[in-house]
């Protein structure tokens, strides 16, 4: 909770581990923080998102020289790169993107970033789910930032939509990631 409380809301998560008087970790604090990091590599291993299909209603015109890529589309949201990115032209700022599993997956944990290089610019959004032929809400926020984790309960789907409600300039999506808690997450003490 802690974690998701912090660094799922863009900021930073003060571990509280002090070294001791001769200037090292102790033995409990170490096995903690690689159980810690385990779990975290566990849950970020397999993004459900990363060969997904995107889509979007709106993309930046752009002039492309011979042989060049996009800068701005949709598909820079799943290439794992944390400074590429979707954008739209700068007066759109609703604008929705859909993700296309290649197979129902079952998550429940959703990552947005925005390049952050460029400002923090996205003031309301929703994420949806594709279930029984429609859109379903399944998570929402008004920002997102540097990073957004946000946790909802376990859903299969093979159809992601991230709709922008607020902005206060153009989006600039670099991430949307698609993540399943493992079990040692899952349980309640």
């Amino acid at each position: 909770d802690i974690y998701f409380n912090s660094v799922g809301k863009g900021g930073c998560m003060n571990l509280g581990v002090a070294p001791d008087r001769s200037g090292l970790v102790c033995e409990a604090d170490v096995r903690s923080l690689e159980a810690f990091g385990n779990l975290l590599h566990t849950l970020f291993s397999v993004n459900y998102a990363a060969s997904a299909v995107a889509s979007a209603s709106h993309v930046r015109a752009w002039q492309p020289e011979p042989n060049q890529k996009n800068p701005y589309a949709p598909a820079n949201v799943t290439d794992g790169d944390r400074y590429s990115y979707w954008a739209v032209d700068d007066t759109v700022t609703n604008a929705a993107l859909t993700l296309t599993l290649p197979a129902v997956a079952e998550f429940n944990v959703v990552r947005l970033r925005e390049n952050i290089k460029l400002g923090h610019r996205v003031d309301g959004f929703a994420v949806d789910v594709w279930q029984n032929n429609e859109w379903k809400e399944y998570v929402s926020g008004q920002s997102i930032g540097a990073c957004r984790l946000l946790r909802g309960a376990k859903v299969e789907t093979d159809k992601v939509r991230l709709r922008i409600t607020r902005a206060a300039a153009c989006p600039c999506i670099s991430d949307l990631g698609l993540f399943d808690t493992p079990a040692a997450l899952d349980q309640k003490e």
